[in-house]
Parts: C-alpha cells; sequence; structure tokens
C-alpha cells in the first residue's frame, strides 16, 4: 500500500496489509452532466477491487440501482439530505451529516474543480485531519479555462490560497 503525503508528514497505514477506505465526494451524479460523473463511477467500480469504497452525493440518480442496497461487493452510497443549490454551500445539517461520514473514511477524494462546495469539504477534511484529493479532470486544459473565466477567476483564487496551504 502506498503512502500519502499530508501536512508535510506521510501517512502511513495503521496496519500495512489493510485496504483503504476512501470516500468519493461529488454533490450530484447525474449522468446527464458528462465525463466527471461516469469517471467516478468507473474511479469507484475499480477502487472496490481492494479497498472498501463510499460514494457521498445529495443526488444518487446517476449512480447504479445495485449500489443503492447494501452489499460488500459494491460501494456504499452515502446520500446527503436536501439538495445542494448550484453547488454552492452545505447548509449546518448537510455539514454535520457529511462531518460523519468522513469520520469513517481513511482519505477522501473531491471531484471536479469549479464546485465552492468542494472548499467547504475539503475544510472538513482538515479539521478532521483527513487527507483528500482533489481530481480536476480535464477542467485546467486551455478549452476549458476559456469558459466561465470569472467564476474560475474567483474560485481558483480562493481553492490555490486554501490548498496551496496542503502541499508538502
Amino acid at each position: 500500500m502506498k503512502n500519502i503525503r499530508h501536512n508535510n508528514s506521510i501517512l502511513r497505514p495503521r496496519y500495512p496489509n489493510t485496504h483503504m477506505k476512501i470516500l468519493h465526494f461529488k454533490s450530484t451524479m447525474r449522468l446527464e452532466e458528462g465525463g466527471v460523473v461516469k469517471a467516478v463511477l468507473d474511479l469507484c467500480t475499480m477502487s472496490q477491487e481492494k479497498n472498501q469504497v463510499g460514494i457521498a452525493t445529495a443526488d444518487s440518480s446517476g449512480i447504479p440501482k445495485h449500489w443503492h442496497k447494501p452489499n460488500p461487493s459494491t460501494p456504499t452510497r452515502h446520500e446527503i439530505n436536501g439538495t445542494i443549490p448550484h453547488n454552492l454551500r452545505l447548509n449546518k445539517q448537510q455539514h454535520k451529516q457529511l462531518e460523519s461520514i468522513i469520520k469513517q473514511y481513511d482519505v477522501v477524494h473531491l471531484h471536479s474543480m469549479w464546485t465552492i462546495v468542494n472548499n467547504q469539504v475539503a475544510s472538513i477534511c482538515s479539521q478532521l485531519n483527513k487527507p483528500y484529493i482533489i481530481s480536476v479532470h480535464g477542467m485546467l486544459d486551455d478549452w476549458s479555462m476559456s469558459k466561465g473565466t470569472l467564476k474560475k477567476s474567483s474560485t481558483s483564487k480562493q481553492s490555490a490560497e486554501k490548498h496551496s496551504r496542503m502541499q508538502p
């Protein structure tokens, strides 16, 4: 099992022969959103073979139906109560619910770079001393960066300041 770098230290699994508990977070999992949702589903499926995997979302409509029933061979689905309007912010109840879910996992994998809610989830992870990973899924290529520049410049400045503190 590989070590994870977090806050300038290397995190080693407590028990080297055990598997990791990985939580994926994406505020909505609607198939019509495209490639990122499919990538999250594929990552969950691939990771599940050797790890305990969960997925937390406020909209699980794109998650396969057989994942909705508890089964050790499929990822655990955690439905966040209510909606997260425009991927902006968790309300207090959602924040508390997600904090409780994150405590059950070793690492959190955040998907999509331009959602403000990911900054909130990253803060929860930091408070709980849980490492997290942000996958940008091609959102930094030239074409993507040329679209929605106002939103991206504001969000990227906030994200860069926050997440750069987490770098080794």
